[in-house]
């Protein structure tokens, strides 16, 4: 390191490194690179100097050796470090060294515990190892520090669901909906919860404020035709199951719940052809099986009673 008393050599390596950032926001990295040189021919161990060094790897895309750069900056105790140690939070896991992600950012938190990038990247890390319980971990600890919270209270609510914990989720997602409430991803999985909670009309709510949001979001259709046909509302389901298979005319699993509606409605001949076409397209057994005790209870309805056999025959032997 130089002498810190020789102001003239100071002045003159920040005059350098002012003006290679001045150009690198403007896009010149040769020029950059000739401030750096100059700047380098003065004092190579700065830590401006180290830390202009470590920004122009990063921005050329030498992620390796900018690390490196940051790394004899991390151990400061200065503004250098602080972005030091951002830059190596964020190389460390480009770079999929996630332990060294974890460590660094451990640091980090020492020196600002309210910076977000702390938070966010184990959060990250923990979801990219599935390590579920640490990034809830990290999410409530985000939640208490961090003035944004929706990023890390959409993560949560999906950790939570995966953990079968549909009540809190339920709470976290209401409160995103509070200050997203016309974002209709958050509406459907509102939607889900209310469904795993047992209710249904609800989740039918939620699910058609989904869709009125945004109707390019097809898939809630068959979600809401569905939930009809569960509460035993044949009408509603087909209506809802109908105009989904115009935009997804290939879906087996949508065409067995409509040849179900129509067995509900005894209209048995679009329930017998749809539940024909489920069993010559479906590679599913089950909904092959299920559809041909469905066709033996419909001809048994119509009093073919042949018919009504040889289904159950060929359910049985498949």
């Amino acid at each position: 390191m130089i002498d810190y008393t020789d102001i003239h050599k100071i002045l003159k390596i920040l005059e350098y490194v002012t003006e290679a950032f001045r150009q690198l926001n403007n896009g010149n990295i040769s020029k950059a690179e000739e401030c750096l040189k100059k700047a380098k021919e003065i004092d190579e161990d700065n830590d401006f100097v180290i830390y202009l060094e470590g920004s122009l790897y990063m921005i050329k895309g030498d992620l390796e050796k900018a690390e490196e750069c940051f790394e004899k900056l991390s151990v400061l105790s200065n503004n250098r470090s602080i972005a030091s140690l951002r830059n190596l939070i964020c190389l460390s896991f480009i770079n999929k060294k996630y332990d060294d992600t974890l460590k660094y950012a451990e640091i980090l938190k020492k020196h600002s515990d309210s910076c977000p990038l702390v938070y966010f990247h184990k959060m990250l890390v923990y979801l990219q190892r599935y390590e579920l319980d640490k990034a809830l971990k990290v999410i409530d600890e985000a939640l208490k520090k961090i003035p944004n919270k929706e990023i890390y209270l959409r993560e949560k609510v999906r950790i939570l669901i995966h953990y079968n914990r549909y009540d809190e989720a339920y709470e976290c997602v209401n409160e995103l909906i509070k200050n997203n409430p016309n974002d209709a991803y958050l509406w459907e999985l509102k939607g889900d919860i209310l469904k795993e909670l047992g209710d249904i009309e609800e989740a039918i709510i939620a699910y058609v404020t989904s869709y009125n949001l945004n109707n390019n979001l097809t898939h809630i259709l068959k979600k809401i035709g569905y939930l009809y046909l569960t509460l035993g509302d044949a009408d509603k389901s087909l209506k809802y199951l109908s105009k989904y298979l115009k935009y997804k005319s290939l879906d087996i699993e949508a065409k067995f719940y409509l040849a179900l509606c129509y067995e509900k409605l005894k209209e048995y001949e679009k329930a017998l052809n749809l539940f024909d076409e489920v069993i010559e397209s479906s590679k599913n057994k089950i909904y092959q099986k299920i559809s041909r005790l469905y066709k033996a209870k419909i001809y048994e309805y119509l009093k073919k009673y042949d018919r009504s056999v040889e289904e159950l025959n060929k359910a049985f032997e498949d």
